[in-house]
């Protein structure tokens, strides 16, 4: 019975406090309990129920152990009484006295708590401070550029798109200035790396049939990956817009329905909507801090200088217009569509830049 009573001295003034403020609170009992052993940093410390364990408990425990020290004593307010007081209750007293330091550590604890949370509030505010500038100053970066008329087909405006930003950049507001997709900075890169290569092959020989599916599986459509990729409507609506749509069905030559849209008709078309997109990635390349893809010095030619223009191949083309496209526009089972249709369907629905 004696040990019931000492572990009941001990647990009691523990349990009961706790017990009675877990009763008081609301919601869950696994969020009330935890409530009383965490401390809220977005609270005060009135408002922490640790706080108040760390008062209550050396209350009780000084009650508890002082009603035994003190039982048998009658109360005396002579000094005689008062020395007397003192000397039993130095136990519970110093147990009191507990609640001082106890507090203190809780205070302290909740004090370093309330810091850390403000200097994350400051940190995640600059940090999206950061990041809004850096994107603001990115869109400003482009308004600087000026128009250009590529080959007089072709008026690059170098308005970047409100989509661009997201993706040529990773991480989020909260992280501040965001580093550089790279990722998607290569597959760019190597869009235009091969989109080089199969114009340079089309105009630096004379026109085979050949050149017919280099041109329009090879140069155009990875033209018009890097236009989407970098959203530039100059390419996928106003160079579109003199284009061809082609679908060949299942058979031959392909197993599936296969679909080409050329750019535009012209040998000048292709070549401005490459120097374009071309002009475009390095400049965000040089914005963002990336190294572009560097073009074979063999074929530079195609993304700037008049050296083009004198291949023997300049005008395969036209060439392949006359010779191959027309044709195929009498074919029955093959389906060309002129790319002011294309436009005009792709404009209904709403052309998203990647």
């Amino acid at each position: 019975m004696q040990y019931f009573i000492l572990i009941a001295c001990i647990a009691g003034p523990i349990l009961i406090p706790a017990v009675l403020l877990i009763f008081l609170s609301k919601g869950r009992l696994i969020d009330r309990f935890e409530s009383l052993v965490t401390l809220n940093s977005r609270e005060s410390l009135i408002k922490q129920k640790l706080f108040w364990l760390s008062l209550i408990i050396p209350l009780c425990y000084f009650f508890v152990f002082g009603y035994i020290c003190w039982l048998g004593y009658n109360i005396d307010l002579s000094q005689a009484g008062v020395e007397q007081f003192l000397r039993i209750s130095s136990l519970p007293l110093a147990l009191l006295s507990a609640a001082v330091p106890l507090g203190v550590v809780v205070a302290s604890f909740h004090s370093t708590q309330q810091t850390a949370e403000q200097i994350r509030t400051t940190l995640h505010k600059n940090n999206l401070d950061s990041y809004y500038a850096h994107r603001a100053d990115f869109y400003n970066h482009f308004a600087r550029h000026v128009e250009v008329n590529y080959l007089e087909v072709l008026l690059g405006k170098f308005k970047p798109h409100p989509l661009l930003y997201f993706n040529c950049v990773s991480g989020g507001p909260g992280e501040g200035i965001p580093n550089a997709n790279s990722d998607y900075f290569k597959e760019v890169g190597d869009y235009l790396n091969a989109a080089a290569n199969s114009l340079d092959a089309i105009v630096g020989a004379p026109y085979t049939h050949a050149l017919f599916l280099e041109y329009v599986a090879n140069s155009c459509a990875n033209v018009y990956r890097v236009a989407e990729m970098l959203g530039l409507p100059e390419i996928y609506l106003d160079v579109a817009k003199y284009s061809y749509q082609i679908t060949f069905p299942p058979g031959k030559p392909y197993k599936s329905e296969v679909q080409f849209v050329t750019l535009g008709t012209t040998d000048a078309h292709a070549l401005a909507a490459f120097r374009y997109t071309w002009d475009f990635y390095t400049s965000l390349c040089g914005y963002m801090g990336i190294q572009p893809v560097t073009l074979p010095i063999d074929i530079n030619h195609i993304a700037s200088g008049g050296r083009t223009f004198v291949k023997p191949g300049y005008g395969n083309i036209k060439i392949i217009f006359r010779e191959e496209i027309e044709k195929l526009r009498l074919d029955p089972h093959v389906k060309v569509i002129k790319g002011s249709e294309i436009v005009s369907n792709a404009e209904k629905r709403g052309v998203p830049g990647n």
